[in-house]
């Protein structure tokens, strides 16, 4: 298994842990995919590595890719995906995403160019 597999599958098992109601479980399977993303950072591959999961089939994924790419250069791109799965019917993941548009310091508007 590569990496980007281990980060899609600790993805999913979060939401499924998250799903079953135990929140501690799918706070671990976060830090994994955290730590995966971490090593992408330090290898300085981060942003080459979560933008096709951006596109990818689970709506846990394409979240979870969003939140971390921001770090990466990839305000512009994430805002766009977050945006639409907050608008979306995908339940605790659509208010996640909500959340994360609303509390990301770099997704914030500029209230220098927004005016």
């Amino acid at each position: 298994m590569d990496d980007r597999e281990a980060f899609i599958g600790a993805t999913l098992d979060q939401w499924a842990e998250i799903k079953r109601g135990d929140a501690s479980a799918g706070n671990r399977r976060q830090k994994a995919a955290q730590k995966i993303v971490e090593r992408w950072g330090k290898a300085n591959v981060a942003f080459g590595m979560l933008e096709p999961l951006l596109e990818h089939e689970s709506p846990a994924v394409r979240l979870a890719a969003a939140a971390y790419i921001v770090e990466y250069g990839g305000t512009l791109i994430a805002r766009t995906v977050l945006e639409k799965l907050s608008k979306g019917h995908h339940g605790p993941i659509s208010t996640f995403a909500d959340a994360v548009l609303r509390s990301h310091p770099l997704l914030q508007p500029n209230p220098i160019t927004s005016g």
